[in-house]
């Protein structure tokens, strides 16, 4: 659970302008996208897991995602 603390703590500081997602991405993902500031690239939606596609696919507007999304990875 400590790790969705860090994750909404992350996203409000996003929100509020006061943190860079790039910045924050290379330094705390644990992924592949470490080295590319948290960029997925480009892809579908039967690419990713189901949490997620609805989160990135159902979002009304761009920019950040309004809340944590939890999966598996």
């Amino acid at each position: 659970d400590s790790l969705r603390k860090v994750a909404n703590n992350l996203l409000e500081q996003l929100k509020k302008g006061e943190a860079n997602f790039e910045k924050k991405a290379g330094e705390i993902n644990t992924d592949g996208t470490k080295s590319t500031g948290g960029d997925l690239g480009w892809f579908d939606e039967k690419t990713m897991v189901p949490q997620f596609t609805k989160a990135v696919f159902g979002a009304t507007e761009k920019g950040i995602v309004n809340n944590v999304v939890e999966t598996d990875y």
